[in-house]
Parts: structure tokens; C-alpha cells; sequence
């Protein structure tokens, strides 16, 4: 329910971009309404996305880690190892942003969540082979929380099913990109002449890539889970429930059922590799998010 919503909000904002000669929402709303309202949206968004891009930072680095087979810091403790991983991230992601143009930005962006909806893809089938799957699917349809789940070893501790809701939903819609999307695309240079060939690259890029990508996360990771972290299976650096998964390298052990034998050594790697690659399509429009709303 959600991919159409994203798909008809982002069209419009991008509509107002272009149609309105490049004025955003913020302009906007600063012209037509007021100034008061503008920096009242302005501040609290941007302190949030200071936050979101510290988040993704921290999975960026995390993956980096699982990438190369190794745990990171315990406790978030500051070592010169992690220093020199996030500033090498850092220093990565901001040429990438700076030199590449928002146009080739967006290019790679799609190109990498093509290559991780297809590494999805090659997990979820597993699933999709069995037949329980498909009427678990259809059961998902109808709107319901599911009850918390107490962590194993910690009952003092459950994993909140209505925050993880709330998470899913803040991220696939956040304010942030409805009010930016129309800076992004006048800054592409389309006119109104590409409003209806942005309209359906939206569609492709939103409704078609991410709502794939959106059903195969949920069917490879539901199949991974319940294979790896099931509470009876194996136990990998002492965690044997997902309930308990606390960083990425470990998260990273559910790839091991489709790899063979031999190469389960490969899964977090590829996990990590994967997550990287997600975290910074988030980094890189967050980052070029705040730019255009501190203009």
C-alpha cells in the first residue's frame, strides 16, 4: 500500500519543480505562507537528517567490517582502525556526490539497487519455492501488528513490532524527500516537456525496482531468518536467534543457506557488501537533501 503512495507523492513534488521554474516547496511555502512556517519545517528537518546520515554512516562502516570478515568496534568503541574506515567513507562518498553530478548520482543509485534487488532475488527464491510462502504473502496484505518478540537469553528485552512499523514507514516516505524531490529534479533539467517521461521513470524506479526489491527483502529475509536464526539451528558468534542479531557481520550469517558449502565463508561478506551499497544511495540523498534546503 504504500509503493503507489510514494510513487503519486514524489510525482507530484517533482511536478511543482518543474512547473513552478525550479521553486521548491520550501521557497514555497516561504513566499505563500510564511517565513515563520519554513524555518519551523527547516530546523527539526535537517537536525533529523543530521541523524539519518549518521546512521547510515555507522552501517556503512559496519558493512565495511563484515565486507572484510571481521567484527566491528565492541560498544562503539573508538579505535584508529574505525577512524580510518569512516573518514576513507567519508572522503568517498562526498566526491562521489561533489564530482559525479546529481544526474550520473542518480544513474549509479539505480544501478545499485538493481544489483542488490537481483542478490535479493537469488535468496528469496529459496523461499518462493516452498508453497507456505505464497499464502504468508497474501495473509501480509491485511494490516496488522504483529505481537513484540522477547530476545532470547535477555526477557527483559523484546524487539517492539510497532517501532520496526513505524521505522519501515518513516523510511519510505520521510518529509525530507517529498520536500526536496522537486529541488532534485529541476536541478536535472527537466522541463515541463519531461514531465510525463519523469512520471513514468518514477514508476519504474520506485514502483516496479523498489516495490520488487520491497517484496524480496521481505520473502529473503523472512527465508533466511527462519533457516540461520531460528533459536534450534546453528549458532554463529554466539548468537543462534534473530531476536539477538546486534550488528551487521552477524546479520550477515542468514545468507548462508544458498551459498554452498564451501562458500558459506562468502555470506556476510556479500551481506555487508549489499548494505553498503544501500546505505549510501540513503547517504548521498540525505546529503544532497540537507544542501539544497541550507540554500
Amino acid at each position: 500500500y504504500v509503493i503507489p503512495m510514494v510513487v503519486i507523492t514524489l510525482d507530484s513534488a517533482s511536478r511543482i519543480g518543474i512547473l513552478s521554474g525550479g521553486r521548491g516547496m520550501f521557497e514555497m511555502i516561504r513566499s505563500e505562507i510564511g517565513v515563520w512556517l519554513a524555518w519551523g519545517i527547516f530546523v527539526p528537518t535537517v537536525l533529523v537528517n543530521v541523524v539519518v546520515n549518521m546512521s547510515q554512516m555507522s552501517a556503512m562502516v559496519e558493512g565495511a567490517y563484515g565486507a572484510l570478515g571481521m567484527l566491528p568496534p565492541a560498544n562503539g568503541e573508538a579505535t584508529v582502525g574505525l577512524f580510518i574506515v569512516t573518514i576513507g567513507l567519508t572522503g568517498t562518498t562526498v566526491i562521489a556526490a561533489v564530482l559525479g553530478g546529481y544526474r550520473r548520482m542518480e544513474t549509479i543509485m539505480t544501478a545499485l539497487l538493481v544489483v542488490i534487488l537481483v542478490c535479493f532475488i537469488v535468496v528469496a527464491i529459496k523461499g518462493l519455492l516452498d508453497w507456505r510462502t505464497w499464502p504468508a504473502l497474501a495473509a501480509g496484505l491485511i494490516p496488522k501488528i504483529p505481537d513484540s518478540i522477547p530476545v532470547i537469553d535477555q526477557p527483559e528485552r523484546t524487539r517492539n513490532a510497532f517501532t520496526q512499523i513505524m521505522a519501515i514507514a518513516g523510511q519510505a516516505l520521510p518529509p525530507a524527500v517529498l520536500l526536496s524531490y522537486g529541488y532534485l529534479s529541476a536541478n536535472s533539467g527537466y522541463t515541463a516537456a519531461d514531465v510525463k517521461r519523469t512520471f513514468w521513470k518514477t514508476v519504474t524506479n520506485l514502483g516496479v525496482v523498489w516495490g520488487l526489491f520491497s517484496v524480496m527483502v521481505i520473502v529473503a529475509g523472512a527465508t533466511a531468518l527462519h533457516d540461520v536464526y531460528n533459536g534450534s539451528g546453528p549458532t554463529h558468534l554466539g548468537v543462534s536467534h534473530y531476536s539477538q542479531i546486534e550488528s551487521i557481520p552477524v546479520a550477515g550469517q542468514v545468507l548462508g543457506p544458498p551459498f554452498p558449502g564451501a562458500l558459506g565463508f562468502l555470506a556476510p561478506r556479500f551481506f555487508s557488501l549489499g548494505l553498503i551499497a544501500a546505505a549510501f544511495t540513503t547517504l548521498i540523498s540525505v546529503s544532497l537533501t540537507m544542501s539544497y534546503f541550507c540554500l
